[in-house]
């Protein structure tokens, strides 16, 4: 977990209603410059997965500057783009939706690894069904 960036702020309390993370919770947590060395290696030259990637890229992209740090320049696969495409009969393509229209947990969500386990689970759903249409199609 990271803190807020500083100079220190509360966070809202539509956040904390939101995610269910408080201020004490954050409160020892390191900030993100410190944390710059691990997330680059941890995600490499790896394709990033996200629902709404221009979203989180942005978020990420601000963050890295804001520590005086270039970006990381790696591509992007999107599975919101991806539903668009293929699941144009769902009501909405909001992540919690399409988790439930493949049967993926949505335990935990608007939590950092729940939800990353849920954009997982609906890549692989999307990337098979996405092969199937193509075999058959």
């Amino acid at each position: 977990m990271v803190q807020p960036r500083q100079p220190r702020c509360p966070i809202p309390s539509y956040i904390i209603r939101l995610v269910g993370i408080t201020d004490e919770m954050v409160a020892d947590a390191p900030v993100f410059r410190d944390l710059i060395p691990a997330i680059r290696e941890f995600i490499g030259s790896s394709i990033l997965l996200a629902h709404n990637a221009p979203f989180d890229r942005s978020f990420i992209a601000a963050e890295f500057r804001r520590a005086g740090e270039s970006p990381p320049e790696n591509s992007w696969q999107d599975t919101l783009v991806m539903a668009k495409k293929m699941l144009s009969h769902l009501p909405n393509r909001k992540l919690v939706t399409i988790a439930e229209h493949f049967g993926v947990s949505t335990a935990g969500h608007h939590r950092a690894m729940a939800d990353a386990l849920m954009v997982a689970g609906i890549y692989a759903k999307l990337t098979a069904l996405e092969e199937n249409l193509q075999i058959s199609g």
